[in-house]
């Protein structure tokens, strides 16, 4: 048979994960030779620009010749090359502002996958990615609109992909801010722009809202509710991160409270290391939200 509309429905949902952030870090990273000291004819390659910033930092951190440098491509300004896009792993797990290039990830490397299979049953993937819509392939923020899980999973809070940008605006360079409990989007703080490697990350710093930071402010009307709603979903969130740590430890062979593995070929490492920023995020919203 030649329907391969489930086929279609699949890659679709798959983009649209990709699009809200909801993947692995790992299924995105790339692995190139490095090879220093040869000559090299062209534009230098993603892997020397990462090289060269790790033995900036320390020279100590010289790779062996042919050695794999490990990169992810992060969002940027439009027309901006490929090598001012690349960071580090840890790099890109360290700052809160990277987000995943989704644009290059889908057009670059998993579309033409796809037409090589599809092509010969007639099938326009290109226009699979056209069929999304719109606030799919713009969103660009995971709000946690811990009020939305309410009706499909009693109080149990979930992810919840929220985000929207108009075409043509200056809006669809800045990082939108959605509020915790609702994921609607919120005022209250200064927008930022995404980061791109190279460029300062010191943005100005904002004044002081009559509202809580992370909180719009209908929801801030009740203060007390919004930080129960917070401390259910960090409950939650801390135990998944201890189970994380149990399983870290079982692979060590002793039991430890803090895990100092970083290997970054590891899947638990990168889930771990979300859990972790996810925590530090409903920390800062509850302190804000009391001294409010």
């Amino acid at each position: 048979t030649r329907d391969i509309s489930l086929v279609k429905e699949f890659v679709q949902r798959q983009w649209a994960k990709i699009y809200s952030g909801r993947v692995s870090l790992l299924d995105f990273v790339f692995s190139n030779e490095v090879r220093l000291g040869e000559p090299r004819v062209g534009n230098p390659q993603p892997v020397d620009l990462i090289t060269a910033r790790m033995m900036a930092k320390d020279p100590r951190a010289r790779p062996e010749y042919a050695q794999r440098i490990q990169f992810v491509v992060v969002a940027g300004p439009p027309n901006a090359h490929l090598i001012d896009l690349v960071v580090s792993p840890m790099q890109f797990m360290k700052s809160s502002n990277f987000r995943l290039n989704a644009t290059y990830y889908i057009k670059k490397k998993i579309i033409p996958t796809l037409l090589r299979v599809f092509n010969m049953m007639g099938a326009d993937v290109d226009e699979w990615l056209a069929e999304l819509p719109r606030n799919t392939r713009s969103a660009k923020h995971i709000g946690y609109g811990l009020l939305s899980s309410s009706s499909s999973e009693g109080s149990q809070p979930k992810l919840v992909t929220r985000g929207k940008k108009k075409k043509g605006t200056i809006d669809q360079f800045f990082v939108s801010c959605h509020c915790l409990i609702c994921g609607e989007f919120t005022e209250t703080r200064l927008k930022k722009k995404p980061a791109v490697p190279g460029h300062s990350e010191n943005l100005a710093g904002s004044k002081r809202k009559s509202v809580p930071e992370g909180i719009c402010s209908k929801c801030s009307q009740d203060p007390q509710g919004a930080a129960l709603l917070i401390l259910q979903a960090m409950n939650k969130v801390e135990r998944e991160t201890q189970q994380l740590v149990e399983i870290c430890g079982q692979c060590r062979g002793f039991p430890e409270n803090h895990v100092s593995c970083i290997s970054l070929d590891c899947p638990v490492f990168f889930e771990r290391y979300k859990q972790l920023q996810m925590m530090s995020l409903f920390h800062k919203s509850v302190a804000t939200i009391f001294e409010y």
